[in-house]
């Protein structure tokens, strides 16, 4: 601190000689920052389609199901053929209604009528 200076200068000077050294620090940050790419999921890198992977899904549902047909008889059997169809047949109706492609047999509708 010089004798002309007053401890309110030099405490002004420190804190813009910090500032500017803080925002050329967030500068050299914003420019090393890395870019993200954007793209839709899912991020498989086989070639696996959407009904595959509803099928193997379906699949792994089957001992669920055939338990529930062991413990419980016919009428668990009965109960997911109801749920099964009804849940295609609503799926093609709301495709059909919207004029979308009907995708009924890709396996989403299997899936939602096992678990329902």
């Amino acid at each position: 601190m010089s004798k002309e200076e007053t401890p309110q200068q030099s405490a002004t000077e420190k804190k813009s000689d910090t500032a500017s050294a803080e925002g050329a620090g967030k500068a050299a940050k914003k420019a090393e920052a890395p870019r993200f790419i954007l793209a839709a999921s899912p991020f498989f890198l086989e070639d696996v389609s959407t009904p595959k992977i509803m099928h193997t899904v379906v699949m792994a549902l089957m001992p669920a199901m055939a338990a529930s047909i062991y413990f419980f008889g016919f009428r668990a059997l009965l109960l997911l053929v109801i749920c099964i169809a009804s849940s295609m047949v609503t799926e093609a109706i709301f495709q059909r209604f919207r004029k979308r492609p009907i995708t009924v047999y890709d396996g989403s509708a299997i899936i939602t009528g096992a678990l329902l």
